[in-house]
Formats: C-alpha cells, structure tokens, sequence
C-alpha cells in the first residue's frame, strides 16, 4: 500500500521485489566517466566507497538495522558481477528525475540527523541523500508512477556493495 501525495492510499498488487533503477540512469565508473545503466557489462569498474562503521553486506535486514548520525566514507572501485533486466509494476522517483526505479531499491538516507538505508518505496519528503561531492541532497518530490518499466539491476562484486547513480550514493543490494 501506498500514500500518495495527494493522501490517496493505493494497493499495487504483483511483483515489487526488485531492487533496480530504470534505464538511462548514469552510472558513474572508476574513471569518473558515466554510462546509462543498461549499457553496463560484467567485469565494468564502478566508483564505490566503503562506509565507516557498516558492515559491507547484501541483507537487506542487515543494512536496515545501521544507522549513524556521522557518515565517513573511503573510496573505492567495485566490479559488476551481473546485471540483469526486468519489468516492475511500479517507479518512484525523486526531485522530478534525480533518481528513478522499483519500490525496492535499498537508498542511502539521512532521516532526523541518523544515516540509514531505506527501500525507495519509504523514503519521504525531507530525507536526504548525499550525492559524489558530499553535498547533501534534501528530498523535495517523491512520484509514484503505476506503469509496467523495465528497471536494471546491478550486482557488484566486494569490497564495496555501494555505487553512484546519477551522481547519487546508493546501495546494489542483491
């Protein structure tokens, strides 16, 4: 269930397990250059960074018990393992495109002063995301939208299980 903006409750039925992002998302590689995310390949080198304080982890309920009002980060690079495709029933998106895919995503989200890692269908209006320059980025807009999408997901290799979309922390979560 979902409530959207305008405080209508709606139900989406169907596969919403993904975690993914929607194609034409850049994905930032060791060298700084971005790519859209569907044209990644196995063995590509992404710009990463291992958190302080986080055990580098793919459960999700692992993830969701962190959180850390100080957020310390070192860069690093981690390869793509897989990526694959699918279709989910439903996107969010954020700042009108900032960053857009499936209720699942597992994001990177400062919420009353504590950093923690949330699925894009809880983040709310005034989280915070950080983005590659350790700006913060306060969330302005989130949009359901309820349309079939083809959404790709990322799988990378250790050390690091982090990645930046469009220019945006975020988490690969297997």
């Amino acid at each position: 269930t979902f409530t959207l903006q305008s405080g209508e409750d709606i139900y989406i039925s169907g596969d919403t397990m993904s975690s993914c992002l929607v194609a034409g998302t850049l994905i930032t590689l060791h060298n700084n250059t971005q790519v859209s995310i569907e044209t990644l390949k196995v063995g590509d080198i992404l710009k990463s960074v291992q958190i302080e304080g986080l055990e580098d982890t793919n459960d999700v309920i692992e993830l969701k018990k962190w959180e850390s009002n100080n957020l310390t980060t070192l860069d690093t690079y981690s390869k793509v393992s897989e990526i694959s495709k699918e279709t989910v029933p439903v996107i969010v998106t954020f700042n009108k495109g900032l960053l857009r895919g499936s209720t699942r995503h597992v994001q990177l989200v400062k919420r009353a002063g504590e950093w923690r890692f949330l699925r894009f269908g809880e983040v709310k209006v005034g989280d915070i995301f950080i983005n590659e320059n350790q700006e913060e980025i306060e969330i302005q807009t989130v949009d359901i939208e309820i349309t079939p999408t083809e959404v790709y997901r990322v799988v990378l290799e250790v050390p690091s299980h982090t990645f930046y979309a469009n220019n945006v922390l975020t988490h690969n979560i297997k």
